[in-house]
């Protein structure tokens, strides 16, 4: 990798390191690179005029870090791979930090920049892997004459090794296991094999210097040392929803619980094996056991600190779980103090160990004292899961391993989707059955659109009629027809959203759940009026409200932007399931699904409350209607369980 320092597009420094993907895929490396601006006259003097122009700081970025990577191997010339290119946005400031994670990207041979041959002068275009839009000139070659650099090396011409731009040289890349100025020294640490019980030797960029691979059992710089071995079996039948196994080293000077590895599991194994780059094997291994209810049990399965090797049999029980202070004191927080913990190992002698908010404390084999270590109890603990889930994580080093404990009604591996019957989603439904299962839905799903669309479009020419227009039973059926539509066409797009990619997006989640939200429950209320005004028209039939269009369409309107305005949460808390999955989710805080509640219950429980309501009216005045045709009382009840016969 080397990184560039330019000025204007010219060279002003150049830092050169290695990348082993080999070493770097299981203890990665963070690189630091320093450069100094450049402090003669002539630049300072810009810098100051820049600092008072606010256009030139906007527009102008004379200063960029350019990182090129090649790929080296023995006796071939370097494989140039791509380059990506950062501009410094405030080069008027003492210092600027810029922080960048690399990604090898495909190039777009499509819409390439360079696909026009943009560079003059035997420069070479290379497309920016940041940038793919745009390109870089410069030349990446084989030394052309062999005058300067090794022959099998490459060369960069116009390098500036200071801001004087007449001191330019030819910087030279050199292959493996070459070094120098112009790569003109061969040396290979490797052929004296100084990589111990069969460990790999790679070639560093210092001729020196050289890197051990270790075989799984050694580590070290030259693979010397073996790695202590911890076999741990734990016996038992305990209940848990998950195991932390945590592994200390005591710091002498400190007192303190310094930790060496921790793993977690949802179903422990019968026989736990772990390596550890350590002298000796662990001090203090700890077994943090979480239950239901955000409940968590410590126990200490180990406690050896004077052994050189570790084969544990254990099991967690009462007398190696370790209690909460707060239960061994009758007092508040605020009186309870340290000096009174070796009371509680003399007055219990059954009593092994317990904890407060800051330390894990022992009692002595004769009860008589305790001694308490610095612990922190938030070492598994990680923020990636929804819900205010418990998250464990095992090493922060790789933040996508860890395991979310979902509370009730909660459910994915990030605890994203609502199971309870209120917030229950179509996707979480979707997702936990096969593939060929969603398929059939969505093509059950596109069927319906079709054919609903069919039953929308003669209901949409019917009540479009002038003379049923004219009526707000015709107005009201017009609107339900279109937003039915708008209904169906939501709930297929939502459908094929676990199917196809490019729907599966933040905007589309929040538009496409949003309207399927409101059309849904705007189709409800719209049946709902209906139903009021056709028992109006039979209780009060000489009423003008009832026949006013234009009251119609307003309520019409009305009751869309009400149903738009009162879900307009929805935009902004769905989004992309972040995990895997091909889904929309929504996490909603206490206070919003609260009012979610609310507006489910509102939306739907109201509009089906009017409807039966309605249909229990218009049949008991149609059963009252028969019976004074008869002029008797008592077939009024037989006239009434006639119509809630038929209707049913």
């Amino acid at each position: 990798m080397l990184v560039v320092f330019t000025h204007d597009n010219e060279t002003v420094a150049m830092e050169e390191f290695h990348v082993r993907p080999a070493i770097e895929l299981t203890h990665s490396k963070k690189q630091i690179v320093r450069f100094l601006y450049s402090r003669t006259n002539a630049s300072l003097k810009r810098k100051r005029q820049r600092y008072f122009n606010r256009s030139n700081i906007i527009h102008e970025h004379p200063y960029s870090v350019q990182i090129e990577a090649y790929e080296l191997n023995h006796d071939q010339t370097p494989l140039f791979i791509g380059i990506w290119k950062y501009p410094i946005y405030f080069d008027y400031l003492p210092s600027f930090r810029l922080v960048k994670i690399l990604r090898l990207t495909t190039v777009d041979h499509t819409d390439n920049p360079c696909s026009s041959n943009p560079c003059k002068n035997d420069s070479q275009c290379h497309q920016l892997l940041n940038q793919p839009h745009n390109y870089i000139c410069f030349s990446v070659s084989p030394n052309p004459n062999q005058s300067y650099c090794f022959s099998q090396a490459l060369y960069r011409s116009n390098y500036y090794n200071s801001a004087d731009r007449n001191d330019s040289s030819t910087y030279c890349i050199c292959p493996l296991k070459r070094y120098g100025r112009r790569c003109e020294l061969s040396h290979d640490e490797c052929n004296r094999n100084p990589c111990e019980n069969n460990g790999t030797c790679l070639s560093s960029i210092k001729p020196m210097d050289y890197y051990c691979s270790c075989a799984h059992l050694y580590y070290g710089k030259r693979c010397e040392l073996l790695r202590q071995i911890v076999s741990l079996h734990i016996n038992g039948t305990v209940e848990y929803r998950a195991m932390v196994i945590q592994y200390f080293r005591i710091d002498l000077a400190t007192l303190n619980l310094i930790l060496i590895s921790q793993h977690v599991y949802q179903q422990l194994p019968e026989q736990l094996t772990v390596f550890h780059n350590e002298l000796k094997p662990p001090d203090i291994i700890v077994a943090k056991q979480y239950l239901g209810d955000n409940q968590v049990n410590i126990y200490i399965i180990a406690l050896q600190t004077h052994v050189t090797s570790a084969n544990i049999f254990t099991d967690l029980r009462e007398t190696n779980r370790c209690v909460n202070i707060r239960t061994l004191f009758s007092l508040h927080d605020d009186q309870i103090h340290a000096y009174k913990y070796h009371n509680l190992c003399r007055q219990n002698h059954s009593l092994f160990c317990f904890f407060d908010d800051h330390y894990l404390c022992i009692c002595d084999a004769d009860h008589y004292r305790v001694e308490c270590f610095g612990y922190n109890h938030n070492l598994e603990r990680c923020s990636s899961c929804f819900a205010n889930s418990q998250c464990l994580i095992e090493n922060r080093l790789y933040q996508d391993k860890y395991i979310c404990l979902c509370p009730q009604c909660r459910s994915g591996r990030l605890c994203q989707f609502m199971d309870d019957g209120f917030s229950f989603t179509l996707h979480s439904a979707l997702l936990r059955v096969h593939y060929t299962y969603r398929i059939i839905y969505c093509l059950i799903t596109f069927l319906i659109f079709i054919f609903g669309g069919l039953t929308n479009y003669a209901t949409l020419i019917t009540f479009n009629q002038p003379n049923v227009r004219n009526t707000t039973v015709g107005i009201y059926l017009l609107f339900y027809s279109i937003i039915s539509q708008l209904t169906l066409l939501s709930l297929t797009l939502k459908s094929l959203q676990i199917l196809v990619d490019f729907l599966m997006n933040d905007i589309l989640c929040k538009i496409i759940s949003y309207m399927l939200s409101i059309t849904m429950r705007c189709s409800f209320w719209m049946i709902s009026w209906v139903a009021i005004v056709r028992v109006g028209f039979i209780l009060f039939p000489f009423s003008s409200s009832l026949k006013n269009v234009q009251l119609t369409i307003i309520i019409s309107f009305l009751t869309l932007i009400t149903i738009a305005i009162m879900n307009i949460h929805e935009l902004y808390f769905y989004l992309k399931d972040p995990g895997t999955q091909s889904a929309c989710i929504v996490s909603y805080s206490s206070l919003v699904s609260t009012y979610e509640r609310t507006t489910i219950v509102i939306h739907y429980i109201i509009p089906f409350s009017i409807q039966t309501l309605s249909v229990t009216t218009l049949i008991i005045l149609a059963a009252r209607s028969r019976s004074r045709a008869t002029n008797h009382f008592d077939t009024f009840f037989k006239y009434l369980q006639w119509q809630f016969r038929n209707q049913k």
